[in-house]
C-alpha cells in the first residue's frame, strides 16, 4: 500500500532548506529557492516530514517538457514506497520523467518502480602525472568569464551540445558554484565568445564540470587549451586528481579526454527514464 505524501505549499518550501543543504544539489539557499521558480519545482513530504522522507520534482531545464526527479530521500526501508507515491502524483502532470545521474547500484528501487536506462555517462580520471596537454594555440585569447555574459555563454553551449544536455541559467549557476573553489573561463574568436570551460575543486579532487566550443571553432585545439588552463589552475590549488564526464556515445570527446591523460575510467553513471 502506498504511503500518503503531501505536496508542500509554495509558502513553506523555505523551511526545507536546512534539509536540502545536506544534499549535493544546491550550492546555496538562493539557488534552492530559484529551483521552485525557474524549474517549476515541487516538493513532497512523507507523513513524518523531511526527517522521514521527501522528494523534489521539477523541469529538467527551464521551458522544457522533460521533468526530473531531482532528489528523493527516505530514512529506513520505505524508499520504494515513497518513490511510487511520488510517481502517482507525477502522473497528474504528464510528460517524460527522468532521474539525475546515479551509479547502477543506486538504481534498484527505480528499476522496480518502472525506470529504465536512458543515458550512460562515462566518468574519466587523470592525475597530476598523467594529464598532459599541448600549449595554447597561437592567437587564442582566453580570459575569465564575466557575470553579465551568461546569455552569450548559453548561446555557445546551445551550439556545442545536443538539446538534452544544454544548460539553462539555473543549471549554469549551480554547476559554476558546485565546489569550494570555482572558475569559469572563455575563449574568444575575433572578439566573440566561442568556447568556455567550467572547473571546480575541493582541494585534492577537482572537476572539469563543463567544456564547450562552437562547432565552427572545433578542431583548432581550443578545447584542449581551455582544459589545460583549468587543470593548471586547479593544480596551483593543490589538486592532484582530476575528473571529467561525458556521454558514452560522444566518442569524439572521450577520445580527446583520453589523449589528454584522463586514462582511468571510474564506474559509469546513468540517467533513468520512467516508462509507464
Amino acid at each position: 500500500m502506498l504511503i500518503e505524501v503531501r505536496r508542500v505549499p509554495e509558502g513553506e518550501v523555505r523551511a526545507l532548506w536546512k534539509d536540502a543543504r545536506r544534499s549535493d544539489l544546491f550550492p546555496s539557499r538562493r539557488l534552492f529557492l530559484d529551483f521552485f521558480k525557474e524549474l517549476e519545482g515541487k516538493a513532497y513530504l512523507a507523513p513524518g516530514g523531511p526527517r522521514e522522507g521527501w522528494a523534489l520534482l521539477g523541469k529538467w531545464r527551464g521551458g522544457s517538457d522533460l521533468h526530473c526527479l531531482w532528489f528523493i530521500h527516505y530514512r529506513g526501508e520505505g524508499f520504494g514506497e515513497l518513490l511510487r507515491a511520488v510517481l502517482e502524483e507525477y502522473l497528474t502532470v504528464g510528460g517524460q520523467l527522468i532521474t539525475r545521474m546515479m551509479e547502477e547500484g543506486e538504481a534498484g528501487a527505480f528499476r522496480r518502480a518502472g525506470f529504465c536506462p536512458f543515458e550512460e555517462i562515462a566518468v574519466l580520471e587523470g592525475d597530476a602525472s598523467s594529464v598532459r596537454l599541448p600549449e595554447r594555440p597561437p592567437g587564442l585569447r582566453m580570459r575569465r568569464f564575466r557575470p553579465g555574459e551568461i546569455g552569450e555563454l548559453l548561446q555557445v553551449d546551445s551550439a556545442a551540445f545536443d538539446p538534452l544536455w544544454r544548460l539553462d541559467a539555473w543549471s549554469f549557476r549551480c554547476v559554476s558554484r558546485y565546489c569550494r573553489y570555482n572558475r569559469v573561463i572563455v575563449a574568444e574568436d575575433e572578439g566573440r565568445m566561442a568556447g568556455y570551460c567550467i572547473a571546480g575543486t575541493n582541494g585534492y579532487l577537482g572537476f572539469i564540470q563543463r567544456l564547450g566550443v562552437c562547432p565552427s571553432c572545433q578542431g583548432r585545439g581550443w578545447g584542449s587549451a581551455l582544459l589545460r588552463e583549468q587543470v593548471a589552475w586547479m593544480g596551483s590549488l593543490g589538486t592532484r586528481l582530476f575528473v571529467v564526464n561525458t556521454q558514452r556515445e560522444n566518442l569524439r570527446a572521450l577520445r580527446a579526454y583520453r589523449q589528454a591523460g584522463f586514462v582511468r575510467e571510474a564506474a559509469p553513471r546513468y540517467i533513468y527514464r520512467y516508462v509507464r
